[in-house]
């Protein structure tokens, strides 16, 4: 992979994103979803198309160009509802905590369109940044990582 081409991963985290590439194709699929699950998780995502097309990526189907681009939407009005909070907090008119909120929703539901947009090693590499941007614990990754080296 060439260095304009080198995930955010590899460049924080150079033996996961490496681990992630070795994985199989199915492997790598399911460690995918199962980082994005964990950060829908801890960012307390519950928007019902969201939880739907995890569930679908679970059941292994495949989510149509049309369900793609609604679950991009989604992600799109999560990070716009993310900058207004962040303008109102720079105006000192909301908390902190509002915007990271938002902003961890916004990378949990971004976290799940990478992984089920293709399990090529880039988009797991995409998948598990954005998995960590919304809070997913480093040693829960790792464990995730662990996991999708059973046997399936």
């Amino acid at each position: 992979m060439s260095e304009s081409s080198t995930s955010l991963l590899a460049h924080q985290w150079p033996e996961l994103a490496e681990a992630i590439t070795a994985l199989t194709t199915p492997q790598r699929k399911a460690f995918a979803i199962a980082a994005a699950e964990a950060a829908i998780k801890v960012s307390a995502l519950d928007n019902e198309f969201v939880i739907d097309a995890l569930a679908r990526a679970w059941a292994g189907e495949f989510l149509e160009t049309r369900l793609l681009a609604e679950l991009a939407a989604v992600v799109e009005h999560l990070d716009e509802a993310a900058w207004t909070i962040s303008e109102a907090v720079e105006r000192g008119d909301a908390d902190y905590s509002a915007y990271e909120a938002e902003f961890t929703k916004a990378r949990a539901a971004n976290s799940l369109w990478f992984a089920i947009n293709t399990a090529e090693p880039h988009f797991a590499h995409e998948t598990t940044y954005e998995a960590m941007a919304a809070n997913t614990e480093l040693s829960v990754i790792r464990e995730l990582m662990r996991d999708s080296l059973t046997p399936l």
